[in-house]
């Protein structure tokens, strides 16, 4: 397996109809530099391109000149979403398993957005069908995130090698650090109104 998914094209087609497969010879593979570097190097590609795909906007190119400095300050920041994403949830695997493989989770993490390629022809739908378009393009991103998300806990199975309670934990923790995260920011920022204006918020 190991020799047979190298090019572009060999990646599009085995991250989308049979993944598995893909992420077992992205595993196989690390103990071969120049394969595992360009997988590395596909899997960030990927991430890149998806995010172009899914921040522009057809109506936006009427306005590219206008629209270009928020566009990039959108596609930066949802670059630095995902791949925080990936360290947290690496880390919080470190946690469980004492193991600590970011280069691999980031590979795999890439290609498990994918699907998101199609999100060009979801966006025709509605200028194509109407009303009609509207509905079946939010459905389709429903299908879309629903896939994304399945071939991310993939990822995250064969990477750390887990399975039934501590996957659930694994998977949830994050999302959990990340709540309490944003209550201690907001008391932090409610405490530092207070002091500023003296009275309560």
């Amino acid at each position: 397996m190991l020799n047979a998914v190298q090019t572009p094209s060999e990646v599009l087609y085995m991250g989308l109809f049979h993944p598995v497969a893909l992420y077992e010879s992205v595993i196989a593979s690390e103990q071969h530099d120049q394969v595992r570097d360009n997988h590395l190097i596909t899997a960030s590609l990927v991430v890149v391109l998806v995010t172009l795909l899914t921040t522009f906007s057809a109506p936006g190119l009427q306005h590219w000149p206008v629209s270009v400095i928020p566009f990039v300050i959108t596609v930066a920041f949802r670059l630095s979403g995902w791949f925080f994403a990936v360290f947290a949830f690496t880390l919080t695997s470190y946690i469980f398993e004492g193991a600590f493989h970011l280069r691999r989770f980031m590979i795999l993490a890439g290609y498990a957005v994918l699907p998101w390629i199609f999100v060009p022809i979801l966006k025709l739908l509605p200028l194509l069908f109407g009303l009609l378009g509207q509905g079946m393009a939010v459905v389709g991103v429903m299908g879309l995130a629903l896939w994304t998300s399945v071939l991310f806990v993939a990822g995250l199975k064969l990477t750390f090698n887990i399975s039934g309670e501590r996957l659930v934990a694994l998977v949830a923790l994050p999302f959990l650090m990340m709540l309490v995260g944003v209550g201690w920011l907001s008391g932090v920022l409610t405490s530092l109104v207070q002091w500023t204006f003296g009275h309560t918020v």
